[in-house]
């Protein structure tokens, strides 16, 4: 049987009582709620049976600081998505950050700007003229403009560390 010196078998117990004392700090517990706060308006395009579309968004992202301290620099970086209507393809409508601190054991909500996105779908638009008395139609395609509301990602930061994500669709967490 193998013995160990005093002085290794004390130095093997001193690291493992230290060992807490060098761990990273630990990450503050936020949770993260995110609601959408919309509307919808529609209008008739004249001479055709489509309508042009304005949304616009608002996110309420709630923070919860389960934590018994405050914790100061937490910043809040969202985006909105849209797709194109004329070929479907993903676009950030609008991003930004706001910033707030959280008190010990409380919640608070941050606001997005409100977002206005505008849109009007491929159609065609018929117009009717008279021609020596007799009336006369004739159509127009009309191409696809604007955008359409697609979705959000939120992520919560406290320093430079990233500490909580939500995504309203999964997709969305792999765009860059």
């Amino acid at each position: 049987m193998k013995t160990f010196p005093l002085a290794t078998l004390a130095a093997l117990v001193l690291s493992w009582i230290c060992q807490p004392a060098r761990a990273q700090p630990s990450v503050p517990h936020i949770t993260v709620t995110v609601s959408v706060k919309s509307t919808n308006a529609f209008k008739d395009i004249p001479g055709s049976g489509a309508k042009s579309k304005e949304q616009t968004r608002n996110l309420l992202v709630s923070l919860d600081n389960r934590d018994p301290q405050a914790i100061q620099g937490v910043s809040v970086k969202w985006t909105i998505y849209g797709r194109k209507m004329a070929d479907n393809q993903l676009i950030v409508v609008k991003q930004g950050t706001e910033t707030t601190h959280l008190d010990a054991l409380k919640s608070g909500i941050v606001k997005s700007g409100e977002v206005a996105i505008k849109g009007t779908p491929q159609h065609a638009v018929t117009t009717t003229k008279r021609i020596k008395g007799k009336p006369r139609s004739s159509s127009t395609e009309q191409p696809a403009s604007g955008a359409d509301y697609y979705g959000y990602a939120v992520k919560v930061f406290v320093g430079n560390v990233q500490v909580e994500e939500s995504y309203s669709q999964p997709g969305l967490k792999d765009v860059k």
